[in-house]
């Protein structure tokens, strides 16, 4: 079953984010908890991880990219 890997709200104050690095490729294996991308806020970088396990099936985003709480930034394939 497809699914979506979302930009999570990391802060009360931040809602938006820059891409700084892809740590997943298309067609890659991931867990949950493994890191999809790392986002630069005005204070720090964060690493968004997954919340399922699939395959990695499209990827919607790339650094350098602004994204907001909300946005998708993969589509995986979930294991069920």
């Amino acid at each position: 079953m497809r699914k979506e890997i979302k930009m999570p709200k990391l802060g009360q104050t931040v809602d938006e984010y820059t891409v700084t690095a892809i740590m997943k490729n298309e067609g890659d294996e991931i867990e949950m908890g493994d890191v999809v991308i790392e986002v630069e806020t005005d204070k720090s970088i964060m690493p968004v991880e997954s919340y399922m396990d699939g395959v990695v099936v499209e990827l919607l985003v790339k650094t350098g990219d602004a994204i907001k709480d909300g946005d998708v930034i993969a589509v995986f394939e979930a294991d069920e």
